[in-house]
This record gives structure tokens, sequence and C-alpha cells, in this order.
């Protein structure tokens, strides 16, 4: 019996070993490896969107974290965890899942304007001014021009323009 424990626990270190392999060669997923489904990944982000609902946003951090790791390329999960890390005031991590979640393809002005709002944050006002530039074209962009929410967020982005040449003049004038 203790012989065949060994062997059958030889063999699933030799598993472990083979997938650790092919997770890191990008040949297979830890999702697959554990068998999560599209609707599963689902489920668990329908769990995270609660939670942030209910304004328990560290536990929704956790949550939308949790996907980005099962599925680190999906703009969904990615902005979610961008919100999440938000409205937990880390703003440089919020950042760079908003980002990320832009490169794969949320490159909205509603994704631009929570970048902004971070860069803000993190007191980076010349890289927010040029994020706003870029949000104004996109929002008047063939794309875009007729959306009512994505001219909602270039007016708020307008705001934020204001504000920061506002201070851009008051740091002027104390010099």
């Amino acid at each position: 019996m203790e012989n065949e424990n060994k062997k059958n626990d030889a063999e699933y270190q030799k598993l472990l070993k083979e997938a650790a392999e092919k997770i890191i060669r990008g040949d297979f997923s830890i999702r697959e490896y554990y068998g999560i489904t599209d609707g599963g990944l689902e489920a668990i982000y329908m769990v995270g969107n609660e939670m942030y609902r209910l304004k328990q946003y560290d536990k929704a951090r956790g949550v939308f974290g949790l996907l980005t790791t099962l599925e680190p390329l999906l703009p969904k999960y990615l902005a979610a965890c961008g919100s999440a890390n938000f409205m937990c005031k880390d703003y440089a991590t919020a950042a760079q899942y908003f980002r990320m979640a832009m490169m794969r393809g949320d490159y909205t002005p509603k994704s631009l304007l929570r970048l902004t709002e971070c860069v803000i944050r993190v007191n980076q006002l010349d890289v927010a001014r040029r994020y706003i530039d870029e949000l104004l074209k996109l929002a008047k962009s063939d794309k875009f021009k007729d959306d009512e929410e994505s001219q909602m967020y270039a007016s708020r982005a307008k705001m934020i323009a204001e504000s920061i040449e506002k201070k851009f003049k008051q740091e002027k004038k104390a010099e």
C-alpha cells in the first residue's frame, strides 16, 4: 500500500510539474487546469459585481483579481479590477488595470476618463492632460460622436481639464 501511495504521489508530482511548465510557456492556463468554464467565470464576475455594488470594494478587488489571473486578457475583468482598486484608493494599481483593459480593446472615452482620474490622484497632471486630449479627440471620432454616454465623459473631461489648468496657473503664480 505504501509503495502504491509513493507511486501515485510521484505520478501526481510529475503531472503538476508538466502543468506548471505548460502554464509558464503559455500553452495551458490556470483556468484550463481547474476546468473553469465561461459560465463559471461569469458566475465569479457576478459575485464580484455584487460585492462592488454593496461597497465591499476590497472583497470585490480580490474577486476581480482572481478573474484576471484566470482570464488575464479579458478587458471586462481588467476594467472591473481597475474600478475596485480605484475605490480602494490604490490609484497606481487601478491605472495599470485600466491601461491593460484599454490595450486589450476597451479603448473608449469612459476608459480614458477612468485612467485620467487615476493619474490625477497620483499627481501626474501632465499625463492627465494628455489623456484628456486623447479622450476629447476620441469622443469626436465617428465611432463615438453620436454616443450620449461618450459625450458625457467628454464633458466631464473638459471640466477636469479646466481644473488642471487652474492648478497649473496657481503653481506658476506661486513660483
